[in-house]
């Protein structure tokens, strides 16, 4: 993130507080991104900076809200490697890898699944909010019996991969604890890198463009999804499920009788 996106940020939400009449305390950490411009005007959101050798105790994130999501979400790719592996067999072609907005639509999906019970727990974990009746004790242990479910059906997926010997569930959900994501960069790695950059030979890189699907396609695809679920005896879909899918049909279809109507008017247009 930048220092710009984290100004922007402030000043959105400050007026989102303004217009809901609430006034907040945003508690941050020292990174180096989080300095607010001189021009920038609070009124309903005061920023605390937390002391730096005190944020992994105070931080509701670093208390199991970033672990629970990275285990959702690296469950998701392992399944998604499952279902790519036994795709490319069956068709017997090379196995699809993931792109940025696959990572992206998975990071959505984890953060949903991450539950109101875990961010609960996480910002009484820290002590800052005041404790009410449930013991504390019973919340660590709802917490670690979660993070052992995590674990186990991690494994479990892991398991399944075509590999002789992977890499184990915990050793996974670790494996970017120590890299570094927020350090900024010296004056002289600057230099180095637009002096590397410089050197370089300047190349356009060539990216395959993804398959455009014509709006009759689409119509056509939705109709077998359709058919598919309705008449299949081993995959049950609930009615809402389905009328999603419609939905989905109608929007299309009258995009489609749009642009034919509108294809039919330019020819009009031009025969005039």
């Amino acid at each position: 993130m930048q220092v710009s996106v984290w100004n922007d940020y402030l000043t959105k939400l400050d007026k989102r507080m303004r217009l809901q009449n609430r006034k907040i305390l945003l508690l941050v950490d020292n990174a180096p991104v989080h300095v607010i411009d001189e021009n920038v005007r609070l009124t309903n959101v005061t920023v605390h900076f937390l002391l730096p050798n005190t944020t992994a105790h105070l931080q509701p994130c670093d208390a199991g809200i970033i672990k629970s999501f990275k285990a959702q979400y690296r469950k998701l790719i392992v399944r998604n490697r499952i279902e790519a592996y036994e795709i490319s067999q069956e068709l017997n072609k090379g196995v699809t890898p993931i792109n940025i907005c696959d990572a992206i639509n998975f990071s959505k999906e984890a953060w949903d699944f991450v539950s109101q019970r875990t961010i609960v727990n996480c910002w009484r974990h820290t002590g800052i909010l005041p404790q009410d009746e449930i013991d504390e004790g019973e919340e660590n242990e709802d917490q670690a019996d979660q993070e052992a479910y995590n674990e186990i059906e991690l494994q479990e997926l892991i398991d399944q991969l075509p590999y002789d010997d992977p890499m184990d569930a915990e050793e996974f959900l670790h494996i970017d604890d120590r890299l570094q994501v927020d350090g900024g960069l010296t004056d002289e790695e600057i230099v180095s890198i637009i002096k590397s950059n410089d050197d370089e030979p300047k190349t356009d890189p060539i990216e395959e463009s993804p398959k455009v699907i014509s709006k009759t396609e689409a119509l056509d695809n939705l109709d077998n999804l359709v058919l598919f679920f309705e008449y299949s005896l081993d995959i049950s879909i609930d009615p809402n499920e389905t009328s999603l899918l419609r939905k989905l049909r109608h929007k299309v279809l009258k995009s489609h009788i749009n642009s034919l109507k509108q294809t039919t008017l330019d020819h009009f247009i031009q025969i005039v």
